[in-house]
């Protein structure tokens, strides 16, 4: 359901910057188009949407061009679709304890 709200708000963007009249651009918008549209996403062959996945790659390079189909420009750093994103790195140490002795796996 999120991704066809997605979608959907997408949709709007795209018929928002064509300057025509609003209502009659909202009435081409069918349900069959938005359920074809999750059914590509939600495909096997996108191979799920986990964080730095290919599944995630194959998805977003499919939206991006759904945003161009529609006759929107990319905004990020230098005209890209996609904008870096820096994440704290989270990892977990392997520990051994005997006694008084103890050390720690090296990463």
């Amino acid at each position: 359901m999120r991704t066809l709200c997605f979608l959907g708000v997408l949709s709007l963007l795209g018929l928002l910057s064509q300057g025509e009249d609003l209502d009659s651009r909202l009435a081409t918008i069918t349900e069959s188009d938005c359920f074809a549209r999750v059914e590509i996403l939600a495909a096997p062959e996108m191979a799920g949407r986990a964080t730095l996945s290919l599944g995630l790659d194959l998805a977003a390079t499919y939206v991006e061009e759904e945003l161009a189909a529609l006759g929107l420009e990319p905004a990020g750093p230098d005209g890209a679709w996609r904008a870096p994103l820096r994440a704290p790195r989270f990892g977990a140490r392997l520990g051994l304890f005997a006694g008084r002795r103890s050390g720690y796996l090296p990463h």
